[in-house]
């Protein structure tokens, strides 16, 4: 009986460590099925031929004759629309990550919160396609330092998919427009902003990121009044 007794222990942790090695290999390796910045090394594409095959799916792009856009992201209704002194198009969030509220430190799940560039585009994503924000910029550095954080995270991406971890995810489809116009426009004419929710509700008036809420309303206003 002290045999068997033994026996079960040994086979149970033996299991115990196998699903923990497992665990932690599915998060290392596996990690690239869910995480934008992570690139698919099989079957990669050229942004060339990524539009092209966009072009041919959705042929209304090909009357896309605007040099800017900008890029208005509205956290509580879900919501990313595109304007040049007028909506163009309007796309619905299919994942969302943290709360209402700027990002603060690396690992919070938030969203950022304020005026951004894109810097870049990955046509081979793990996300379909991703278009990568300037985050961090001057007002989180300056937070971070108001708050003593030292690393306020990075790799902030609009993409694909239906799944997000601090990014914004407006699925395939959308992405594929997206990532067209972006593209076309170049990436000097994209402006990104990224605010709380449509309106300027007195919470935000009231908060410490006063000064932020002031930027990011003033230029979303500015954008309507020049339209």
């Amino acid at each position: 009986m002290l045999a068997v007794n033994y026996m079960k222990r040994i086979i149970t942790s033996i299991l115990a460590v196998t699903l923990a090695a497992g665990t932690i290999a599915l998060y290392v390796y596996g990690r690239s099925l869910w995480h934008p910045i992570y690139v698919k090394i099989a079957g990669e594409r050229s942004i060339e031929k990524v539009l092209a095959d966009i072009a041919i799916r959705t042929p209304e792009l090909n009357e896309f004759s605007h040099t800017k856009i900008n890029i208005l992201v509205f956290k509580q209704e879900r919501t990313v629309k595109v304007v040049d002194r007028r909506d163009l198009y309007e796309f619905k969030m299919t994942a969302f990550s943290g709360r209402l509220g700027p990002k603060i430190i690396s690992g919070d799940g938030q969203i950022p919160e304020g005026i951004y560039r894109i810097t870049s585009l990955n046509p081979n994503s793990s996300y379909h396609l991703s278009m990568k924000i300037s985050y961090p910029n001057p007002d989180d550095l300056e937070r971070c330092k108001r708050e003593n954080i030292v690393n306020p995270g990075k790799d902030i991406y609009i993409h694909g998919k239906y799944t997000s971890d601090g990014c914004i995810a407006i699925g395939d489809k959308s992405i594929e427009k997206l990532f067209y116009m972006v593209y076309k426009v170049g990436l000097d004419n994209v402006n990104v902003i990224i605010a709380p929710s449509e309106t300027y509700k007195e919470e935000f008036r009231q908060s410490e990121d006063k000064a932020l809420y002031d930027r990011i309303y003033n230029e979303i206003d500015k954008l309507y009044k020049d339209s």
